[in-house]
């Protein structure tokens, strides 16, 4: 058995030195992720305006999006089926909801060389959900919103879910 090239040990050295001598604490990635998604989660603001129950069970809620000046959200629908997850997604769970419809703005169509034509949602974006409630209409509505920010000079982003309640 041959001893390993000195250019192999020297490697191993190096990669032992880095690794083992002690200097100033490194961030996990869990919590570089945590940080980041704190970061990213608070270029968006989000609230909701309920309207009242009709006689039929129906009801609006009027959801804002108040997005930072350079960022933006992937549209619903982005006009970009391999993207599709990464668009904005509202989901609505609550006692007494029977259905739900979503109507989401049509966003800013953008011109690009490489993914072609794709919507995006920029500054101040209103969706309106209606739902049809039964009896239990006092009933609290959770609604979800799951976006992935992303700095308009930049294409990746990290997926933020928030969370409001509504009567």
């Amino acid at each position: 058995m041959r001893p390993p090239a000195p250019s192999s040990r020297l490697a191993v050295v190096v990669l032992a030195v880095y690794v083992c001598l002690p200097g100033p604490p490194r961030a996990s990635s869990a919590q570089f992720t945590e940080a980041a998604r704190k970061y990213v989660a608070n270029r968006v603001q989000v609230s909701a305006e309920a309207g009242k129950i009709d006689n039929a069970g129906r009801q609006a809620i009027s959801l804002s999006l108040q997005i930072e000046k350079g960022w933006h959200l992937l549209a619903n629908p982005s006009g970009l089926p391999d993207l599709e997850r990464y668009e904005t997604r509202v989901t609505v769970e609550g006692k007494g909801v029977s259905a739900v419809k979503v109507v989401y703005p049509r966003g800013i169509e953008v011109e690009d060389e490489v993914l072609g034509k794709w919507k995006k949602y920029e500054g101040k974006v209103g969706i309106r959900i209606e739902l049809q409630r039964d009896g239990r209409a006092g009933e609290p509505v959770e609604i979800r919103v799951r976006h992935w920010p992303q700095e308009t000079s930049k294409f990746c982003g990290i997926p933020v879910t928030k969370t409001i309640r509504v009567r």
